[in-house]
């Protein structure tokens, strides 16, 4: 009989990794997640030619890969050390005296080229003899083409204790198992690479209706469609300003707020944009309609339209 349950905040304990793979040298890393369980990296090669150059401008190392040039891709998971005895402590206690017969580590990934998978490996390490299955996939080739978007398509990752009832015999154990879920299955995509001209992106923000003075923590997010971050400069800080995603309106003028955001590897620069909207002196304290795309002052209206918050 298989049960499954999920055990966040069970593995709680972050001690030094147990293994780890070496990146070459000349290989550029693209991709890296951490978590409390393990750490996964995605790293590119170009074997035509070297795979970064140094860019003075910005002082950083970039990638170089061009059309027709030979890559490689490999995928490094770095287990951590699991809180064993306070997983058979929790274990124990749910379930009685059991007896835990093995803990695996998976991790998956799928890897395109425009939208294409060209990787799906899994990798799998068991906790009890501290050994890592080697599947293949985990590194391959694949050709550069025209305008090629290497993605990161998708990553999940579980953690299985599988046990049984040890105060039986042997020919009645009844094994049961717990999973537990690290991310969902499906993750929007990320761009590992991207040849040919960059691609453009845009800062969506909601527009803002005039509103009075003396308001404070409206909840402002701006964001770039390229999910890079978006720069917030406020320039009239004396009569409102943004702060950890909240909007604060002080006195009378006119607001200015500044969003831009920084191209990268993918994504030139965005077109900056301004939000700008008059604050008016008032002694009272109206409603204010919030929304993803836009911002209001409740006056003559009862509520606020569908698809934003009442605050106030």
């Amino acid at each position: 009989m298989k049960r499954k349950v999920l055990l966040f905040g069970i593995l709680i304990t972050l001690l030094a990794p147990i293994s780890a793979a070496e990146a070459e040298d000349d290989q550029y890393l693209a991709y890296s997640w951490e978590t409390e369980q393990f750490k996964a990296e995605i790293f590119l090669e170009n074997l035509t030619r070297a795979s970064t150059a140094y860019d003075s401008s910005k002082k950083i190392q970039r990638p170089v890969f061009y059309e027709g040039d030979s890559a490689f891709y490999q995928f490094v998971v770095t287990p951590r050390k699991l809180p064993i005895a306070e997983l058979t402590t929790w274990i124990n206690s749910k379930y009685g005296k059991v007896k835990i017969s093995h803990i695996r580590l998976r991790v998956g990934l799928f890897i395109g080229i425009e939208g294409d998978a060209i990787a799906g490996p899994t990798y799998f390490f068991n906790y009890f003899d501290q050994k890592a299955d080697s599947p293949d996939g985990l590194e391959g080739e694949f050709e550069v083409r025209t305008n090629t978007d290497i993605e990161l398509m998708a990553l999940s990752s579980d953690i299985e204790i599988e046990f049984y009832d040890n105060t039986v015999d042997a020919a009645q154990y009844d094994y049961f198992s717990e999973t537990t879920r690290i991310i969902m299955d499906d993750v929007k995509p990320t761009y590992l690479y991207h040849l040919g001209e960059k691609l453009g992106q845009e800062i969506l923000a909601p527009t803002i209706s005039g509103l009075n003075a003396s308001q404070l923590g409206i909840p402002f997010v701006a964001r770039s469609t390229s999910d890079l971050n978006v720069d917030i400069t406020n320039l009239s800080p004396a009569i409102c300003r943004v702060a950890g995603e909240k909007l604060q309106v002080r006195k009378a003028g006119v607001c200015n707020i500044l969003l831009s955001a920084s191209g990268d590897e993918v994504f030139a620069q965005a077109k900056n944009k301004v939000i700008s909207f008059p604050v008016k002196q008032s002694k009272t304290t109206s409603k204010i309609c919030v929304g993803e795309t836009k911002i209001y002052q409740l006056v003559a209206k009862k509520k606020c339209d569908a698809g934003t918050i009442t605050l106030g």
